[in-house]
């Protein structure tokens, strides 16, 4: 334990804890997450469905001719591209907790979206001869696949040194009453009104004012 941390209070210690809390560790998950990064910029360099490629949809570029790209796909890759690529290169850069969650709950949203885009793309080949998934277009939901696994690895985990501070504060939090009692008193004996003998001075202070018989 450290010293820092043994005249601390509980309520102290909440704080700290809240405090550690706001810097992430992604070891050892870093290299994970970078890769997924790759893939997924890979993905939007390939084809994602005929010619057209990944960075084209995610920039709202015009579609080439029969290749028409729907909502769901151009929410998948944003959304995506947001999560994997932007929100999950701060967190490598900070290490703040707050850019980890927004990595994980974007990438979870462009996860479940990626389910509507495949099934979209797949009903235009079927419909209306359009295109069908490129290579590019699997690439990218193996990378948010990965990238969903990676992160949530990351969140859920606790750092050592939040690990430390609620071992303090469950340690604190099992003392009675009277172990607290006990802790203020070693912390300052000298003041604490439990441990000053003054029974002589109550003892006087009674004949002083003991009334007198007639």
């Amino acid at each position: 334990m450290s010293a820092e941390l043994e005249n601390l209070s509980p309520a102290q210690l909440a704080l700290e804890e809240r405090e550690a809390s706001r810097i992430i560790s992604y070891r050892p998950y870093g290299p994970y997450l970078r890769l997924a990064q790759l893939f997924f910029a890979v993905g939007l360099l390939i084809p994602h469905a005929g010619d057209m490629r990944g960075w084209q949809v995610l920039f709202l570029r015009a579609p080439s001719e029969g290749i028409r790209i729907g909502i769901a796909e151009q929410v998948f890759v944003i959304v995506s591209a947001l999560g994997v690529l932007v929100m999950g290169g701060l967190l490598l850069t900070t290490s703040r907790t707050i850019f980890g969650w927004v990595a994980w709950l974007l990438s979870g949203v462009g996860l479940v979206s990626s389910v509507f885009a495949l099934w979209m793309r797949l009903q235009d080949k079927e419909v209306g001869a359009a295109p069908g998934i490129g290579p590019g277009f699997y690439l990218e939901v193996g990378s948010v696949i990965f990238a969903v696994v990676v992160l949530s690895l990351i969140v859920w985990q606790r750092t050592d040194r939040q690990k430390e501070i609620a071992q303090m504060r469950a340690a604190r939090e099992n003392l009675d009453e009277v172990g607290y009692a006990q802790r203020q008193a070693r912390v300052n004996p000298e003041t604490n009104p439990l441990l000053i003998d003054d029974r002589r001075q109550r003892a006087s202070r009674k004949r002083k004012i003991r009334p007198v018989d007639d």
